[in-house]
Order: C-alpha cells, then sequence, then structure tokens
C-alpha cells in the first residue's frame, strides 16, 4: 500500500514496522521523523488513527527516534489540508493517550525490548588460547625491492584478556594486526586463530574464520546509504542469528554505545564520534571470539571512550574474547590486562600489567627487595613468570643446574638435604639463589608442601638486578653465606 509521503522505504525498515503491526503509513512517519524531518510535515498527512498509533510508538522507544521528537509532535499542529478531525491541537490527543497508558502501566509491565539471545558459539579446547603467532616475519615485494616490516614476532593472548599494543608509527602494528585478522596473506611464521593455522587454510575457511573475528578499524568504512541500524544489520546477518532477532540484537548494542537515539540516521547526519561507535557496534553485534581494534577510540570524547572500553572488557570477561587493541590513548591503559609494544616491526615488551603490578607490591615489603628503587622493582617484576606447584610436586632437584630464582607467593614449600627436611619457607621467603650466584650444581631439592603458586626469575635477569642494586646484591651474598 502507497504511503502519503511518496518515499520508498527499507526492507529493514518495513520488516520491523511490519512485525510491530504498522501501517505503511505509519512506518513513512517513522522513518521521517528519525530523518529530522519537521514534525509538522509529517502530522499534516496522518489520520487520527495513524497519528494515534505514530504517538505510541514514539512513547514506547523514546531512544531509538531524535530527541525531543515527541514532545515536537505533541505541541505540533496540523495544517488547513488535514482532515477536520484533527485540525485541533494535538495537546489533548497526548495527554489522554499518556493517561491511556500509565492507567494500562498500572495494571501490566510496560513492554520493552528483550535482551538478545547470544549466538551459537563454535566448541572451543579447554586451555587453547584465542590467537598463537611465533615466528613472525612479513615483507613486501621481492628480490632487491623486498622491504621486511615485521621481524620474528611471537604473542599468545588467551580468551578473556584485553591487550593493548602501542609503538610509533610505523612499527608495524596495523600491519600485525591485518595478518590476524587473515586480512594478508602470512608469508614466514604461524598464525593460529582458533586452533586453525591461517597458512593452511583455502579462501573459504579463511571467510568463517572472520566471521569468528571483529574488526574496528581506523576510518568507520560505514555504508553512506544505510541508516545505523541497517550498517550493523547487514554484519547481524552474516551470523546465525534468526532473522526476528536482528532488530533486538542491532538496536541493542546501539544502545549500549549511546546511540538508541540515532538509529535510523545515515552517517552523514552522525558525527565522526557516533559514526565510529555505529563501526564498533557492527564490529560486536556478533559476540566475536576476537577483536581487532586499530585506534578505535581516536575519534572519540572522553565519555565515549571510556563506555566503549567497558563494553570491550565486557566483551573479553563475560564472552570469553580476546582483544587486541592498537592505541595512542593513554586512557586506556588502565583498562589493559596486558601492555605490548612494538618498535620497528618487533615486539620489544609484553606484559601482563595485573601480574606485574601484583608483583611489585609483593615484592615491595620483602626485606631483600626493599632496597629497589621503583624502576628497579619495576624491572625485576615485569620479568618474573607466574608458575603453580601441586602438594608433593619438586620445584627443583639436589645436582641439577640453577637457571632460575623462586619467590613464593602462596602455600609452603620444604628443602630437603640427604633426605631429611632443613626448613619449610612460606610467603614472601626465596629460594634458588645459591646455585646462580655459585655457579654449581643445585645443593638441595625443594618441594611443595601444599598447592603452591611461585614468582619465577630467570637466570639473566636474576643477574642483570644484582648487577642493578650494589644494596640487593650485598643483601642477597649475606643470605647466600648463611645458607652454604
Amino acid at each position: 500500500m502507497a504511503n502519503p509521503f511518496g518515499i520508498t522505504l527499507s526492507r529493514a525498515w518495513t520488516d520491523w514496522t511490519a512485525k510491530q503491526g504498522l501501517s505503511e503509513t505509519v512506518a513513512a512517519a517513522l522513518y521521517l521523523i528519525s530523518e529530522g524531518r519537521k514534525a509538522d510535515e509529517i502530522v499534516a498527512k496522518l489520520t487520527p488513527g495513524d497519528l494515534k498509533r505514530f504517538i505510541e510508538v514514539l512513547q514506547q522507544w523514546p531512544d531509538h527516534f531524535p530527541r525531543g521528537a515527541l514532545a515536537a509532535v505533541r505541541d505540533s499542529k496540523p495544517t488547513s489540508s488535514s482532515s477536520s478531525s484533527s485540525s485541533s491541537s494535538l495537546a489533548p490527543l497526548y495527554a489522554a493517550l499518556v493517561a491511556e497508558r500509565t492507567e494500562a502501566a498500572a495494571r501490566a509491565p510496560a513492554p520493552a525490548l528483550a535482551p538478545a539471545p547470544a549466538p551459537a558459539r563454535a566448541p572451543r579446547r579447554d586451555g587453547e588460547p584465542v590467537l598463537r603467532v611465533e615466528g613472525l616475519n612479513h615483507y613486501y615485494g621481492e628480490g632487491e625491492a623486498r622491504n621486511q616490516v615485521l621481524f620474528n614476532n611471537n604473542i599468545e593472548v588467551p580468551a578473556g584478556q584485553l591487550v593493548v599494543m602501542t609503538g610509533p608509527s610505523g612499527a608495524g602494528k596495523t600491519t600485525l594486526l591485518g595478518l590476524i585478522g587473515a586480512l594478508r596473506s602470512v608469508r614466514e611464521g604461524t598464525i593460529e586463530v582458533l586452533g586453525r593455522d591461517l597458512s593452511r587454510l583455502g579462501a573459504g575457511d579463511l571467510v568463517e574464520v572472520r566471521r569468528d573475528i571483529g574488526f574496528i578499524f581506523q576510518m568507520h568504512n560505514l555504508f553512506d546509504a544505510l541508516s545505523a541500524f541497517e550498517n550493523v544489520k547487514m554484519a547481524a546477518q552474516l551470523g546465525d542469528a534468526p532473522k526476528a532477532e536482528l532488530w533486538r540484537r542491532g538496536t541493542g548494542i546501539l544502545q549500549r554505545l549511546g546511540l538508541g537515539h540515532r538509529i535510523g540516521y545515515k552517517p552523514r547526519f552522525l558525527s565522526g564520534g557516533e559514526r565510529q561507535r555505529v563501526a564498533i557496534g557492527r564490529a560486536l553485534v556478533n559476540r566475536p571470539r576476537l577483536v581487532l581494534a586499530d585506534e578505535p577510540t581516536a575519534a572519540l570524547d572522553r565519555d565515549s571512550t571510556m563506555n566503549v572500553i567497558r563494553l570491550l572488557k565486557q566483551t573479553a570477561v563475560e564472552d570469553g574474547a580476546a582483544v587486541m587493541m592498537v592505541t595512542h590513548d593513554h586512557r586506556i591503559i588502565d583498562a589493559a590486562d596486558r601492555l605490548v609494544h612494538m618498535v620497528d616491526g618487533r615486539i620489544m615488551s609484553d606484559v601482563v600489567l595485573h601480574d606485574a603490578l601484583r608483583i611489585c607490591e609483593f615484592l615491595r615489603p620483602i626485606e631483600l627487595f626493599k632496597t629497589l628503587t621503583p624502576r628497579q622493582l619495576t624491572d625485576v617484576a615485569e620479568k618474573m613468570s607466574k608458575r603453580h606447584y601441586d602438594a608433593g610436586e619438586t620445584i627443583i632437584r639436589k645436582g641439577d643446574l640453577g637457571t632460575e630464582f623462586f619467590l613464593v607467593s602462596d602455600g609452603e614449600v620444604e628443602v630437603i638435604r640427604a633426605d631429611q627436611e632443613v626448613a619449610r619457607l612460606a610467603a614472601g621467603n626465596f629460594f634458588g639463589e645459591v646455585a646462580l650466584i655459585s655457579g654449581e650444581p643445585r645443593n638441595a631439592t625443594v618441594v611443595a608442601r601444599t598447592p603452591v603458586d611461585t614468582f619465577v626469575l630467570g637466570k639473566s635477569e636474576f643477574e642483570a638486578a644484582l648487577a642493578s642494586s650494589q644494596s640487593f646484591r650485598d643483601q642477597l651474598y649475606g643470605i647466600y653465606f648463611t645458607r652454604q
């Protein structure tokens, strides 16, 4: 049935309005109000019945339409060409509708958008990292024109982790993201996404892998002819959501990004920050297993940035996704679980922030580490790794070469010599330094009495710590001589 406005509606808009039992005229009116058309012009062409339904929809979903749309319709007056039944002010009709809906709300809960169901997820093997990169090299050109841009990079990212990647421009961060996202072909090395080696996959299989990846690019790359909702819906259609859920899922993610009142707006009517948030919604609507984001907050103000970071963090924690984000925005680092720094095509540092900060706090009150400066303490903490041992498990064995220094974080160990227990060490105690200092084999066996968590420092890092602080070295040597 033709509408009095003479416009052709998109399939997405007609699908949704049909599900709500709306006439084509009301559907067209809602579209025009979402596009910013003046309320007077719309109301002039509505019958009383369509007008009533039009206002009901604006009341039911106020966040889906421009701010002030409902008030504008309420205060508008029809033109002289309108039917006589609608020639008076709309205020009485609006007041009657409010009273009617208020009374109905007292009798039953008001209708609301139900949360979209989670899309079906492919099974994941326990303990499998979402991303594994090993020995990755990449270059452009061949022969004398060959220009290598990535050098022997290695990284592994588990589910639930938000990784922030920093580094100067030209460091290779965007190239690395493109390779991980299967947007470029792997030349040398290995990239595994969800257990699948990208270099061994054909074109069809790569497409399937990309369905589990959410991409957020520096440029929003929205389709200008589509509304915010339609841009997001297009991505949702690539997933496995039932057709009936596309509206709920698309509007749900846009609402969470603060764009509930902009769902019907096309990109040209949105600010740069709003367009970028639509792009973020498009990337997250299918709850991807891996999110790759290249400067996602560059065009956003502080509040929008924090909102996006909360959503990405929630995606990692609640959905079990891995998020890898390139950014120069220092506001984001506080939310990161891990900080990776690239320089000249190489991953130069890779620090799990939570563990490093916790190790610093743990080391600070221990007598051995009290004399270290904050910088020295941080350097030691960043180089320590966490390791767990079950009760009864041997941690070091007498006669073995000493390659690691151990600090007990939780639990208790026993030190054994000549089949006799000579000491018990609990949280805050350390062991393994004797063989590292003397260069001789281990002089005792250490066994976990209870489940034990330790912080471990390798030999080269241990020697660097000794060299960095005279007081640290003096204290450690004093303890060394008492343990001989």
